[in-house]
């Protein structure tokens, strides 16, 4: 095999294995996306709780790793209350939202 030859089978190897770990980094890491509304069911068996915005419901899910946060400072599952303003930054799984961050707006 000549030196072109080679050169030209390691280019090609590189490119496949840089889109190999692009497509895998990909289809691991999904971009989070957060919306804002408002609190309209909690299922605490389930740890997941539904939110309304712009006419329609939301269900979200929450793990072990979700953060919450009431207002400023840390909060927790508990602190989530039927009618409370939320930010939820969340991902999908499987086609389901899954929370990584709840923000409940404090009461003024």
């Amino acid at each position: 095999m000549d030196s072109r030859t080679d050169a030209n089978l390691k280019s090609r190897r590189a490119l496949l294995y840089g889109g190999l770990v692009g497509a895998l980094a990909l289809g691991v890491a999904p971009a989070a996306q957060a919306r804002v509304g408002t609190i309209t069911a909690i299922n605490d068996q389930a740890k997941s709780f539904m939110c309304d915005w712009q006419g329609k419901s939301w269900t979200y899910g929450t793990t072990d790793k979700t953060a919450f946060w009431l207002g400023k400072s840390k909060g927790s599952w508990a602190d989530l209350k039927m009618g409370a303003v939320v930010q939820v930054s969340y991902h999908l799984v499987h086609g389901q939202r899954v929370a990584d961050a709840v923000r409940i707006q404090a009461n003024k």
